[in-house]
């Protein structure tokens, strides 16, 4: 079948490299999952107005064969881009000058060796780094010029001279996952105050990173006053006793102006944040009263983001 005739408008891709795939299934307006081919690169080819593309990969070090140059027809019209273990030269995200949303996940820091920091996104909204991610030097360069322009950032490791960079690069965070060690509540507390139209933000605790309670307590503290959605990856058990708790949602509900909290948390397990009856029975309360308007539990899953 001959992919480039018989399909010409697709507008959102995924291309996944791996054993046992399906023949070409394509839909317009819609996603399709594909071995490389001839055809199907020649297809992506004629495509003028792609919005959306992902590469990803079900086997680690799988050989690529996917020609990046058949997306020079897209470069203005593409606007999300997501790789997913999917070990291809990065050089070729330049083209993409309108790009809104790029997603990136690597398991090893070497796959950013193209990652060239000096490129300008003035679309770039969502910034995602699942795993590994470039040199921090390198990001920090490229926070520096497009830092600005982003409302989402996630970066799956850790710098306290990146969340450094992210204080003073990125004032328009609303949206923000880093990783901060337990020594680290100063750092946090810059970026509370330097992103003032943070919403939301998700951190992990305990077990060397951040100990909930002094997290909670430069939270309520320090939050910018738009900020509502908390969440929290356990690492290893809650700390937090029933009367700390209940002390930080006392003073959340006396900030002004007063926002309900979203609460979520994370584990291995998909275990509530602490097996003490008495810290359940706190958030119910809350929950009743409406400070609390959402309360959720569930098993850590990095591919949903």
């Amino acid at each position: 079948m001959n992919l480039s005739r018989a399909i010409y408008r697709v507008y959102f891709i995924a291309i996944v490299l791996g054993k046992n795939l399906p023949c070409p299934v394509i839909y317009e307006n819609s996603y399709f999952e594909e071995i490389i081919s001839d055809g199907l690169t020649n297809l992506i080819s004629l495509q003028n107005n792609l919005k959306s593309v992902t590469l990803r990969s079900d086997t680690i070090y799988s050989e690529t064969n996917f020609t990046t140059s058949s997306l020079t027809k897209s470069s203005l019209t593409l606007t999300k881009l997501k790789i997913i273990q999917y070990y291809i030269s990065l050089s070729f995200i330049s083209m993409f000058t309108n790009l809104q949303e790029l997603i990136l996940s690597f398991d090893i820091n070497n796959s950013f060796i193209d990652f060239n920091q000096y490129i300008t996104f003035s679309q770039l909204r969502v910034l995602k780094f699942l795993f590994a991610c470039p040199r921090v030097e390198t990001l920090i360069g490229f926070l520096e010029i497009n830092g600005k322009n982003l409302t989402e950032f996630y970066v799956g490791d850790h710098d306290n001279t990146l969340n450094l960079a992210i204080a003073k690069f990125c004032p328009n965070l609303k949206i923000l996952f880093t990783i901060f060690e337990g020594n680290e509540l100063e750092t946090l507390k810059v970026i509370l105050n330097s992103c003032q139209y943070l919403e939301n933000i998700r951190v992990w605790c305990n077990d060397g990173y951040l100990n909930d309670k002094k997290f909670l307590d430069v939270l309520v503290k320090h939050s910018p006053k738009n900020f509502y959605e908390l969440e929290i990856y356990y690492c290893s058990p809650s700390e937090i006793l029933p009367d700390e708790l209940e002390k930080f949602f006392i003073s959340w509900k006396s900030r002004a102006p007063q926002k309900s909290l979203s609460l979520i948390i994370f584990n291995d397990n998909n275990e509530t944040f602490s097996l003490d009856m008495k810290n359940m029975e706190i958030i119910k309360k809350y929950m009743e009263t409406g400070l609390i308007k959402k309360f959720e539990s569930k098993k850590y899953n990095f591919h949903e983001f």
